[in-house]
């Protein structure tokens, strides 16, 4: 109903987004605004007084839930039933229908007796009655500042969500190649091996053998990029290479092998 209450009625406006009357399986959706002359002047909004024939249905049961809804701009009302289209898209760009633009009330009520009745009253057997109604929701178009700003939050997390993958990705590629910086001979039948450090990994797999194609290898795992290995056979040459490693998914994820280097025990 209107809102304006100085406007006596039918000038105040009446969308009616549902009406149904007694036990009958009968129900419509209208509207009433007020003519030149001030009289009520209605529209059935599915040009005919019933969802039943709008919709062609053979039947239509009242007592079962359904929703019901209008949807109204600057130029039109459309009603709809179930989510979908009940009626012919209604034009209120007439002169006539001003009051259809203002302010209005949400009701829901249960009414007695009146013309709409036949003005039968209702009968002891009748009552109570009542009507049932899960929700009410009442919502707006978004403006153009609602839709720049959800675009701006969507392509926020967007670039949030693919950083994240990225770095995940990251975190699950294989460590970068090693490579080793020097290999020296010290004193006492040693070999230092330094090695340049690689971001994201939790240590080094050493290699190194005295034959360049590592038959009878032997090993080391250090955290440190310093590794010094001791008891070398004096007077041989050893090949080494290094590789990096990281956990990923509770299993070791290793990098590629370094270039091959070599040294010769002297001292």
């Amino acid at each position: 109903l209107g809102a304006d209450e100085t406007k006596v009625w039918p000038k105040c406006g009446e969308i009616d987004i549902l009406e149904s009357w007694n036990t009958g399986d009968f129900a419509q959706n209208c509207l009433h605004y007020a003519d030149a002359s001030g009289k009520d002047n209605y529209s059935n909004a599915a040009s005919t007084s019933s969802f039943l024939s709008s919709w062609g249905l053979k039947a239509w049961n009242k007592t079962q839930w359904h929703t019901y809804g209008v949807y109204k701009t600057d130029k039109k009302l459309v009603f709809y039933y179930d989510g979908k289209v009940a009626s012919k898209v209604i034009d209120i760009t007439n002169s006539e229908m001003t009051e259809m633009h203002d302010n209005y009330y949400i009701l829901l009520n249960v009414a007695c007796g009146g013309n709409l009745a036949g003005n039968i009253e209702p009968s002891a057997s009748n009552l109570p009655a009542q009507m049932e109604v899960d929700y009410v929701r009442y919502y707006t178009d978004k403006t153009a500042e609602d839709i720049a700003a959800e675009e701006a939050e969507a392509k926020k997390k967007a670039e949030e969500a693919s950083i994240a993958a990225a770095k995940i990705a990251e975190a699950q590629k294989a460590p970068a190649k090693a490579t080793i910086k020097s290999l020296t001979n010290i004193k006492g039948r040693k070999m230092r091996i330094k090695i340049k450090k690689i971001a994201g990994v939790q240590g080094y797999q050493i290699r190194y053998c005295d034959n360049k194609k590592f038959q009878g290898y032997e090993g080391k795992t250090s955290k440190k990029l310093t590794v010094t290995i001791k008891r070398l056979d004096k007077k041989s040459i050893y090949w080494v290479k290094v590789r990096a490693y990281k956990t990923v998914n509770g299993k070791k994820k290793y990098g590629a092998w370094s270039k091959v280097k070599k040294v010769k025990i002297k001292k």
